[in-house]
């Protein structure tokens, strides 16, 4: 006696992903790429502030040697600019105040970059 062999035949397709594993495969991409675009933004968060600490202790620094050498604080920033103390291009993000009979300056943030950052 001789056997028959039967084929199975898939209904229309030889071979391939079902669409259950390709929406498993894309959910699984969509949440790599999110984990990767989270990690970097904090990253760059971190970054810029460590730039406005040491933006700040930079302009602080002039501050102090702008005392120094003339025996009160500058008045702003073009004190220190003239003074050729600090660049105004080098501390974007702060400037200098010291308001007339104040024994020490205040640094106000300039814009929403540095906003409470202490160094």
């Amino acid at each position: 006696m001789q056997r028959l062999r039967t084929v199975a035949v898939r209904g229309g397709s030889e071979g391939g992903f079902t669409i259950s594993e390709l929406v498993l495969v894309l959910v699984l991409v969509g949440a790599l790429i999110t984990i990767a675009v989270v990690s970097v933004r904090g990253i760059d968060d971190g970054s810029a502030k460590r730039e406005c600490q040491t933006e700040l202790r930079a302009i602080k620094a002039a501050s102090e040697q702008f005392y120094a050498e003339l025996n009160f604080y500058p008045p702003d920033d073009q004190a220190l600019k003239d003074a050729n103390l600090l660049q105004l291009d080098e501390s974007p993000n702060y400037r200098v105040v010291t308001p007339e009979g104040a024994t020490e300056p205040r640094y106000e943030t300039v814009g929403n970059r540095c906003k409470g950052v202490v160094s």
